[in-house]
């Protein structure tokens, strides 16, 4: 993950993302506030078992 450049708040996935990287970008500003995402993570093998699902 790494913050977008010139805005404060959205971030995208480096690598991270499939089949393409992904902008996360607030719902609203929370300028002031800290926030937290979870996500999954899989290898490769493990991905290809989950992705049906």
């Amino acid at each position: 993950m790494q913050p977008t450049t010139g805005t404060p708040l959205p971030f995208k996935t480096t690598g991270g993302g499939k089949p393409r990287n992904i902008e996360l970008v607030p719902l609203f500003g929370i300028h002031d506030r800290r926030y937290t995402v979870y996500f999954d993570t899989f290898t490769n093998s493990e991905w290809q078992q989950k992705e049906p699902e």
